[in-house]
């Protein structure tokens, strides 16, 4: 649990990525939340999870920095413009995942708490890429 945790906080601090890579992960994620029927199913959907979460916040830490370079805020407008992905809204069937993959009590919190941060790391790349797209041409 605590190198889950550490390798989590890790990607917060040192990936971003572009469009293709959160379309990719987001039809992923959607998959496995809609078809997923096996343990290690679900723990590769809670990595991807995690996964989008550490990029976002890449991505919301690289339009934070002065003298942002444009194929940067190219990147991050792209990402904008694709919007909320669809996976922070799925209505997963809590009753039947769990039970398919096998989850006790606390599976089902650390599943919520993933979901919950990548909605946060969408929400706050939102917020920041709003508040600073003015001084952006692109």
């Amino acid at each position: 649990m605590i190198k889950i945790l550490i390798f989590i906080f890790l990607l917060k601090f040192t990936l971003s990525f572009n469009v293709t890579d959160v379309k990719m992960l987001n039809n992923n994620i959607l998959e496995l939340m809609s078809h997923g029927s096996k343990r290690n199913e679900s723990v590769q959907m809670i990595q991807m999870i995690a996964l989008y979460s550490g990029g976002m916040c890449g991505n919301r830490l690289c339009i934070e920095q002065p003298n942002t370079e444009d194929h940067v805020w190219k990147t991050c407008k792209d990402i904008y413009e694709f919007g909320k992905p669809d996976f922070l809204d799925f209505d997963f069937d809590w009753e039947n995942k769990s039970a398919q993959f096998n989850w006790n009590e606390e599976d089902k919190i650390f599943f919520n708490n993933i979901r919950s941060d990548a909605n946060s790391a969408w929400n706050e790349f939102e917020k920041t890429f709003k508040k600073l797209k003015s001084l952006h041409s692109n």
